[in-house]
C-alpha cells in the first residue's frame, strides 16, 4: 500500500551513530554500503561517526572520503572507552528520530535503510533486529515478566537495536548509570519498560539488516564483569532468577575478571550477587572453590614441564592472592592458608645453605686431585669439598640453568677453579 508507506515516511527521522575505534577498514566499508542508500534520503536520514581517539588517524582521512551533507564526524580528545562513546549516541540524537546505533564493522545490507525507512512508525518503541525470527512481527514486552524474549536476545549487540528517541527520553540517563554493565543500549531499554510498565517492539529478520564484518579482536572482559549489574533494572524476584542464569552459563568467566581489567567492576557484581540470598551466595562459593580447582590444576599441569619454574610462580601468585580466599573466609583464616601453602613451596624451592662437611670423614693425607659433583645444586657440597682438600678441581653438573649460573658465581667469589656443566 503505498499510502500507507509514505505516510511511514514522513512520520519520523533516522539517525544513525557510528561509534569506531581503530577499525580503518570496517568504517570504511560501513560508510561505502550506507552512502549509496541515504542518498535517496538526504533530508531523513543523517550519520555521525564518533571516532574514540584511533591511533591510526583515520579522522581526517574519513572527512575527505566520505564529504557529503548528511554526514559529519567527530573525534573524542581521549579514549573515553567503547561503552560511554556507544552511550553518547543518545546525546546527539534528537527528539524525532530513530536512533541506530551501528557497529562498525557489522556491515549494511544493501536493503537495509530502505527496509527501515518504510517501517519506521511512531507506536514502535523499538526496532529489535533480530535473527530467531522468520518474518517480522509486533512484539510487546512486559518489564513484570523480567529477563525473557524479546529482550533476552538479539538486542545484546549495539547494531541489533534501532530506539524511538520519544519513547527512551526521560531514560537516557541510565545508559550512563550503567555503562560499566557494558550494555548501556540495554540498560535503556529496561529502564524504559520498567518506566512505562510495557514496551512495543518490531522484530526484524537479521538477514534482511547486516553482514557480520570482523576485523580486530573483541575484549569481552567488562560485559563477563558487569552484566549483572542490568539486575538491577528488573523486578527483584526477576532480578534472583537472570542472576543465577547468567551466573550458571558464566561463572567461570565471570571469576577469571577478578584480577583482570575490569576487576573494580567483579567486585560491585559480586557485591549485587551476593545481595540475592543464600542459593547466590551458594553458588558462587561453589563456583569459588571450582576456580580455585582449575586455576591450581593449570598450574600443576604445567609443572610437570617446568617443575621448578612453575612452583616459584604459583608461590607468587598464591602471594598476589590470586587464589579467591577472601571472597568467602574471614581475612585471618584466608591468610593463614596462604601462609602456610607458600611455606610448603618454598621448602620445595628456596634451598638455604648449610655448613656441613661430607668429606671430614676421610683421611687427609690422601691426594684428591679432581672432585665430580653430579646435581650440585647451589655448589654447597663442591665447596665443602675444596675446603677440605686445597689444590683440587671440581666439576659441576646441574641440570638446572639457575642453580647452575649461581655455582659459577659462588665460585667466582671464592677464586677457585671448577667447570660447570
Amino acid at each position: 500500500m503505498p499510502g500507507v508507506d509514505a505516510v511511514r515516511e514522513i512520520a519520523m527521522n533516522l539517525f544513525i551513530y557510528i561509534p569506531t575505534y581503530n577499525r580503518p577498514k570496517a568504517i570504511r566499508a560501513q560508510l561505502a554500503a550506507l552512502m549509496p542508500q541515504i542518498n535517496r534520503y538526504k533530508d531523513r536520514i543523517r550519520i555521525l561517526v564518533s571516532d574514540n581517539a584511533s591511533s591510526h588517524g583515520i579522522y581526517d582521512d574519513l572527512r575527505k572520503e566520505f564529504d557529503a551533507d548528511n554526514i559529519s564526524f567527530r573525534r573524542n580528545p581521549g579514549n573515553i572507552d567503547a561503552n560511554a562513546n556507544i552511550a553518547l549516541g543518545f546525546i546527539f540524537a534528537r527528539p524525532d528520530e530513530f536512533l541506530w546505533i551501528l557497529s562498525d564493522n557489522d556491515i549494511v545490507a544493501g536493503n537495509a535503510i530502505e527496509h527501515l525507512m518504510l517501517n519506521l512508525e511512531e507506536d514502535i518503541d523499538f526496532f529489535s533486529i533480530h535473527d530467531r525470527v522468520k518474518e517480522e512481527k509486533k512484539v510487546t514486552y512486559y518489564w513484570k515478566d523480567g529477563w525473557v524474549f524479546p529482550v533476552s536476545d538479539g538486542i545484546g549487540l549495539i547494531s541489533g537495536l534501532v530506539t524511538n528517541m520519544k519513547s527512551v527520553l526521560p531514560y537516557i540517563s541510565f545508559a550512563f548509570y550503567f555503562h560499566n554493565s557494558s550494555f548501556p543500549h540495554l540498560a535503556v531499554v529496561l529502564a524504559t519498560a520498567r518506566g512505562k510498565g510495557k514496551i512495543t517492539l518490531r522484530m526484524v529478520p537479521i538477514v534482511s539488516m547486516s553482514n557480520f564484518m570482523n576485523e580486530t579482536e573483541t575484549d569481552y572482559g567488562l560485559s563477563r564483569s558487569g552484566m549483572p549489574l542490568l539486575s538491577e533494572l528488573m523486578p527483584f524476584d526477576k532480578a534472583k532468577i537472570f542472576a543465577y542464569m547468567w551466573l550458571k552459563a558464566t561463572g567461570i568467566n565471570f571469576y577469571r575478571q577478578k584480577n583482570g581489567k575490569y576487576n573494580y567492576i567483579f567486585k560491585q557484581s559480586l557485591a549485587l550477587l551476593k545481595s540475592y540470598g543464600f542459593k547466590l551466595r551458594a553458588h558462587l562459593f561453589y563456583l569459588s572453590i571450582y576456580y580455585n580447582f582449575l586455576f591450581l590444576k593449570n598450574k600443576l599441569r604445567n609443572s610437570l614441564k617446568k617443575p621448578w619454574g612453575y612452583i616459584k610462580r604459583l608461590n607468587m601468585e598464591i602471594s598476589n592472592k590470586d587464589i579467591c580466599l577472601n571472597d568467602f573466609l574471614p581475612p585471618i583464616i584466608s591468610r593463614a592458608i596462604r601462609y602456610i601453602v607458600r611455606r610448603i613451596v618454598k621448602s620445595t624451592v628456596n634451598h638455604p645453605k648449610q655448613k656441613y662437611h661430607p668429606f671430614e670423614s676421610i683421611p687427609k693425607n690422601i691426594q684428591v686431585q679432581w672432585i665430580l659433583d653430579v646435581g650440585a645444586n647451589l655448589g654447597n657440597a663442591a665447596i665443602s669439598a675444596l675446603e677440605s682438600y686445597a689444590g683440587s678441581k671440581v666439576i659441576c653438573f646441574e641440570p638446572v640453568k639457575k642453580n647452575i649460573q649461581i655455582v659459577r658465581a659462588e665460585f667466582s667469589a671464592l677464586s677457585r677453579p671448577g667447570y660447570f656443566i
